[in-house]
Order: structure tokens, then sequence, then C-alpha cells
């Protein structure tokens, strides 16, 4: 599934919206954007991306490198994108440990990327996804 979807949809579930229409109002778009993040035609902004995240108190971060990485147009920036998401997945995961619970910071972030599982993952005792 395309990250941006992913988004939209933990968007639209844990804020109630039914309809592409609804997401589009509460993110002052055109429910033709949300239409073309959806069919990969085009992704959303980073202000778009900024207030998803915020309502749903996701990492701004992960989400905006993960989205940054489908948009790229070459392997090699894609790879840059992911490594960035990575590393803002492992330093949230980080901190969950640190004052939150394990278990709660592994169900929320996934913290694998491509083949590669993040060191700190490794140390904590993360299971790979």
């Amino acid at each position: 599934m395309r990250k941006s979807n992913e988004l939209l949809d933990l968007y639209a579930i844990r804020l109630g919206l039914r309809t592409s229409t609804e997401i589009a109002d509460r993110l002052s778009v055109t429910k033709a954007a949300v239409s073309m993040w959806r069919s990969g035609k085009s992704h959303p902004n980073a202000v778009s991306i900024e207030t998803m995240c915020s309502a749903i108190e996701e990492p701004l971060n992960r989400w905006l490198a993960l989205i940054e990485a489908e948009r790229s147009r070459s392997e090699s920036e894609r790879k840059v994108w992911l490594k960035a998401a990575q590393a803002a997945a492992c330093a949230v995961l980080l901190f969950g440990a640190i004052w939150g619970s394990k278990a709660q910071a592994q169900e929320r972030f996934t913290v694998r990327v491509i083949s590669q599982q993040c060191i700190l993952c490794q140390i904590m005792g993360v299971p790979e996804r």
C-alpha cells in the first residue's frame, strides 16, 4: 500500500471521516486532490502531511520522509528519504521505550526499512516486521 494512502486511512479512521469529500474539507483541499493522492498521480504536500500527523498524533518526520521517498524520481534519492524515515522511527521508538512502554512503541512504529533493521531496534530486541 502506498504510504500516502496509509496516512489518509489512519487520518480518516481516527477522525471518523467516511468520504473523500470529508477528508478534503478537513484538509482544505479539493476532493480531486485527495483522489489524485489515492491513485498515486500526486502526493500530499508537506502542509497536508503535517495537518494529518498533528491531528492524529503521528510523527511528522517519519511520514514526511516515507511519502517523499515515494515521490522520489531516482533510487538514490529514495534511499536517502528511507534512511530519514528509519532514523525518525528509531528516535520515536527510543523515546517510547524511555517514556512509555516498549510494547506500545513496537505496536505503533514499523522500524524496518527495505532489508535493513535499525541498529537501535536490534539492541532493544524489537523483532523485524
